[in-house]
């Protein structure tokens, strides 16, 4: 049976790090991958296809990639009634297709998980999951340098993304990746990895990973686990949630699914309440200053108008100008004509008498 590998976890939390090591093991990641960027100047590993439907299901449903609102039992029937089921299952079939192990990953799937586990299910493959967990501080942090989110924003993404997986797993067997220890110890995590994922690990691909791939100076942050109990911007849903999924980092996660799914339906209605004042405030904000940039934008084509209008006054009152200069022109040569008219008329009678007197003259000398 065809292999399935799913990369699970928040935006900046090692997601792209991870699908790569998986090609150490043997999985094919495809050929048509996002191009990479400032933020991740090694490669997001992401393809295409499967990135831009999310990015089109999430557009359907009213959310970005930066939006707080878990995806609800409505939003799914909705993506299921516009066709998007058929359209994930024949894509990532024909992705499958030729490879006899298949890995992807994109953050958005996992916001987007309760579509993605229904489409899972209709394809006769084995799933398996890896749950990428980075340190909350570290994700917001990396998000306010790369998006200049604020940070008490960046932690309720790091919440919102974590609960949506949570939400979905609790008959799934999630394989806990730790990003740090995975920067830190990478061929001790590529190892763990290949067992729990029954995949051979590939040694030169995996010590080319550990040496030239990994790259120490693009994590730029290391922290603790007390220092988020400790800052007055991280949400206390945080702070409570991130010691029980660092469970999920060991081989039996039993004890961590329960405390999640106990926290999770503890907390649910308040969070899914704040995540949506917190979307409508942010959705209005968004509005307020595209409705205030267009107007500006209105108001500064406007002027130009005016302006433009102004110069063609300008304009047209300079080719006034010269329109009365020609007409002068004209009246001056006509005058000028009739004078040369007058003056050869007169030039005329004057040889007409010269003539007369030539004339006379001969007659008087015959």
């Amino acid at each position: 049976m065809k292999k399935l590998i799913v990369v699970l976890g928040m935006h900046r939390s090692g997601t792209s790090a991870v699908i790569k090591a998986l090609s150490c093991l043997g999985v094919s990641l495809g050929d048509d991958f996002m191009p990479a960027g400032k933020d991740n100047p090694k490669g997001f590993f992401e393809d295409k296809d499967i990135n831009q439907l999310n990015i089109e299901m999430l557009g359907a449903i009213g959310q970005h990639w930066f939006s707080l609102s878990l995806v609800t039992e409505s939003d799914l029937e909705k993506l299921v009634t516009l066709g998007y089921l058929e359209r994930a299952i024949e894509l990532l079939t024909k992705k499958m297709a030729e490879v006899p192990a298949f890995g992807f990953k994109d953050p958005r799937v996992s916001k987007l998980f309760k579509f993605w586990r229904m489409v899972f299910s209709r394809i006769d493959c084995d799933v398996r999951y890896v749950f990428c967990l980075r340190h909350p501080l570290s994700v917001a942090r990396s998000l306010r340098e790369r998006n200049s989110t604020p940070i008490h924003k960046g932690y309720l993404l790091w919440l919102s993304y974590n609960l949506a997986i949570v939400a979905e797993a609790q008959n799934l067997s999630l394989i806990g990746l730790d990003y740090d220890q995975l920067m830190e110890q990478p061929l001790v995590a590529l190892q763990q990895l290949a067992e729990r994922l029954e995949l051979n690990v590939d040694l030169h691909a995996s010590n080319q990973f550990a040496t030239e791939f990994l790259d120490q100076t693009l994590r730029h942050s290391r922290f603790d686990e007390t220092v988020i109990q400790r800052d007055s911007e991280c949400p206390l849903a945080v702070a409570e949630t991130y010691p029980i999924l660092q469970q999920f980092l060991g081989i039996d996660s039993q004890r961590a699914r329960a405390g999640l799914m106990n926290f999770y339906l503890t907390n649910v209605e308040k969070i899914t309440a704040d995540f949506q004042l917190f979307d409508d405030v942010e959705k209005a904000a968004i509005e307020y200053f595209y409705v205030e940039t267009n107007a500006r934008e209105l108001a500064q084509q406007l002027q130009t108008c005016v302006n433009w209008a102004k110069s063609l006054e300008q304009e047209a009152e300079q080719r006034a100008q010269w329109a009365r200069a020609l007409e002068q022109q004209v009246e001056e040569r006509t005058q000028w004509a009739k004078t040369l008219e007058q003056q050869a008329e007169e030039r005329a009678r004057w040889v007409e008498s010269l003539e007369q007197k030539m004339e006379e003259r001969t007659l008087w000398a015959k």
